[in-house]
Order: structure tokens, then C-alpha cells, then sequence
């Protein structure tokens, strides 16, 4: 493998590393800062309406295939001005009284969303169109450990930082973190595109992908169920370590954020290796199956008081079965979508994948509100269920088809 792939590999991993930073300050990072600061269950349930523009980003990704596909913004200009917009809306949290002004924080937060998913996707399709296909796979490696190890930055050791200086101070440092990654973008390498599309045409020829996209019925009851067990813990792990496990900032970070990326990074390049024998849906249900088991196993530790390191090691084992199925969708996307609707097809089709995060938060208070921890967990065994049913009678059997020959030169 040449310099020039690693000059790509360097930058896609590096917008990655800014992809991943801000993506926790409306979710997690925002839930530990409300629970922090005294707010109960209601209000830290109503954070799952921040994952809306996740949801719906497909509403506008046809303007970003239409602004980068005419060259009207090179991807480092937009991805530029995305990231500055995102360091703004962290900042404002530091403006604003959380017991005073809910509303307002919340509104930034939804802001922040909305600038995280574009650029999500603005990313994702930069990496489309600026590598070629046979190194897909390994740049979905570099992607997810950068993206992680961001993660890693801004959520474990910014519980520690949180902890130590304050709120305030890490939200002022966080934003100037984004406003530098703003100014790298602009230094990145520019594609070439030479689309004749009006912006009309863009939309017509989006909207005509989403109409096969929801007549093809199998794929998409896949997308909306194959990652509901996931999104099942990850709605409530953070409350039940603090709430129940009495658990201090410093060690949810730790966990989370510091073993937690490693875990990720080793799930990705195993995955990255087992792609070069296997296909994606059978590497598809290996996850998934792994899954299942590891929340039958969360189920047992919280049935039996097996206590928080165990717990912990099991959350860790999740980090890697994240990275594992992250990589493998990442490829399965690349592989299904053309260069010109890339932003808008990555952005619908983790929209629908989401639309079950968006279901589950508010389920998953309830579920612990009325039926308490042992509820949730026995219910994350069902939901586990069903991804895994999902994963193995769901996903469209032409992909059958599809060996994983795109790393045999990584």
C-alpha cells in the first residue's frame, strides 16, 4: 500500500476524529450533565427527541449531494462551516441557565443534532467518492477507531475534565476543539465532480431512491430493527451506573470512553479481517447473535447482583460488538449506494435505523419507571431477539451474493 493511501487514510480518519467529537454533547454528555445537575428521569427521558435530526436528515442531504456533486462548496469548505456551527452550539451551553432556561438548552442541543447528523453524512460521503472501492474496508477501520478514540476525547475525558474544572470550562474547551477542526477542513484534499443536475433534479432523483427504498420491505424492516438491541442499553447504561452502581463521573468515563474505545477498536479490526473470508450478512448475524447473548448476559448480572465490575466488563465486550457492526454497516452502505446520492442514501438509511433509538428512550424510561431494572433488562433480552430475527430473515438475500473481496488489497 502506497504513501497516497496512507495521505487518505490520514485524512478520512482525521474528519472522522471531528465526526465523533461533538456526538455526545446531545446525548450522552448532556444526559450526564442534566443528571449532574439535579434534573429527574423526566426531563433526561426527553433527550430522545434530539436524535430527530438524525432521523430526518434525508430532508435536506439533497442539498449537500447537490453543493458538493456541482462543486458550488468543496467538501472541506461545507464540512468546514458545519464543524464552526457545531462549536457554537457547544458554546452556548455555557450561556445558558439549565434551571431557568430548559427550553433554550434543549433547542441548542436539537441545533448541535442537526449540525452533527449533516456532517455525519457529509463525511461519509467524502469518504465515498475520495477513496477507491478496494479500500473501503480499510478505511472503515481508520473511520471507526478515529470516531471512537474522538468519543474517547470528548466523553471519558470530558467526565474527568467535567469533574475536575466544572462544566462551563469543558464546553468552552470542547467548542474550541470543534472550531479547530473547522480550520483543518479546509486543507483537505478536493474531488472532482462534474454533475449537471439542478437542485431539483437532485431531489427528484433522491426521492425516486427513497421510493425504492420503501417498497423493498425486507430491507427496510432491517434497518429499523437489526441495531435495537444496542440502542436498547445504551438509552439507560448511563442512569443505571450512576443511579444504581453509584457510580462517579470519572469511572463512567472511564469505562465508557477510555476501555471502551479499545474495545471498539478491537471489534473493528476483527471484523476488518473477517470481511476478507466471509460475507456481510453472515458477519451481520455473527454480531448479532453475540449480541443477543451479551444482553441475556446483562439480564443475569443485574438478576444475581453480580455487582459493576462485571457489569462493566459486559459493557466493554459492547463496545467491541459496536465497532464490529459499525464497520460491517459502514461497508454494506458504501457498497449499496451510488457516489451522487451518497449523503442523502446514508442519511435515510440511518434515519430509519434510528427512527428505533427514537422509539426505544421513552419505552425504556417507562419500562424502569413501572417495572424497574429487572423489566428493562428482561426486555433487552426480547429486543435482542428481534434483532437478531431481523438480521437473519430481513436482510435482502441478493446481498448473499456479496463477497467481501473489497479488503483483499488492504
Amino acid at each position: 500500500m502506497g504513501s497516497q493511501h496512507y495521505r487518505l487514510f490520514f485524512w478520512v480518519a482525521l474528519l472522522s476524529f471531528g465526526s465523533g467529537f461533538p456526538l455526545l454533547f446531545s446525548s450522552e454528555i448532556l444526559k450526564a450533565y442534566l443528571l449532574t445537575s439535579g434534573l429527574d428521569l423526566y426531563y433526561i427521558s426527553l433527550l430522545g427527541i434530539l436524535i430527530i435530526p438524525y432521523v430526518f436528515s434525508w430532508l435536506w442531504a439533497p442539498v449537500i449531494d447537490y453543493v458538493t456533486n456541482k462543486s458550488l462548496m468543496t467538501h472541506g469548505q461545507l464540512i468546514s462551516t458545519v464543524f464552526i456551527f457545531i462549536g457554537c452550539c457547544i458554546h452556548s451551553y455555557t450561556l445558558i441557565d439549565l434551571n431557568q432556561h430548559y427550553f433554550w438548552l434543549m433547542l441548542s442541543a436539537l441545533l448541535l443534532a442537526a449540525g452533527a447528523a449533516t456532517q455525519d453524512h457529509l463525511v461519509e460521503k467524502y469518504r465515498r467518492v475520495l477513496l477507491p472501492s478496494n479500500l473501503w474496508v480499510t478505511a472503515m477501520g481508520y473511520s471507526i477507531f478515529a470516531f471512537r478514540l474522538a468519543i474517547l476525547f470528548s466523553g471519558g475525558a470530558g467526565f474527568v475534565l467535567a469533574d475536575f474544572l466544572g462544566w462551563d470550562r469543558f464546553f468552552q474547551l470542547s467548542a474550541f476543539t470543534m472550531y479547530g477542526f473547522g480550520l483543518l477542513s479546509l486543507l483537505l484534499p478536493r474531488t472532482v465532480s462534474q454533475s449537471r443536475a439542478t437542485l431539483y433534479g437532485q431531489y427528484l432523483k433522491s426521492y425516486e431512491s427513497a421510493g425504492l427504498l420503501f417498497k423493498d420491505k425486507s430491507k427496510f424492516s432491517f434497518l429499523i430493527l437489526y441495531r435495537l438491541g444496542f440502542f436498547w442499553i445504551e438509552s439507560m447504561a448511563i442512569v443505571y451506573m450512576i443511579s444504581e452502581l453509584k457510580m462517579g463521573l470519572a469511572e463512567v468515563g472511564l469505562v465508557l470512553k477510555v476501555l471502551g474505545v479499545f474495545g471498539v477498536a478491537i471489534g473493528a479490526f476483527v471484523t476488518k479481517n473477517i470481511l476478507r473470508v466471509y460475507t456481510v450478512p453472515m458477519v451481520f448475524v455473527v454480531i448479532n447473535s453475540a449480541q443477543h447473548l451479551l444482553l441475556f448476559s446483562f439480564y443475569a448480572v443485574n438478576l444475581f447482583g453480580l455487582g459493576k465490575t462485571v457489569f462493566m466488563g459486559l459493557l466493554i465486550i459492547g463496545c467491541a460488538l459496536q465497532g464490529a457492526i459499525g464497520l460491517v454497516s459502514g461497508v454494506w452502505f458504501m457498497q449499496e449506494s451510488e457516489a451522487d446520492l451518497a449523503s442523502f442514501n446514508f442519511s435515510l438509511w440511518y434515519g430509519v435505523s434510528i427512527a428505533g433509538r427514537l422509539a426505544v428512550a421513552p419505552i425504556a424510561y417507562y419500562i424502569v419507571s413501572a417495572y424497574h431494572w429487572e423489566g428493562f433488562f428482561l426486555i433487552g433480552v426480547l429486543v435482542g431477539f428481534i434483532s437478531l430475527f431481523a438480521t437473519c430473515f430481513l436482510l435482502p438475500q441478493k446481498h448473499a451474493l456479496y463477497e467481501a473481496k473489497l479488503s483483499q488489497t488492504s
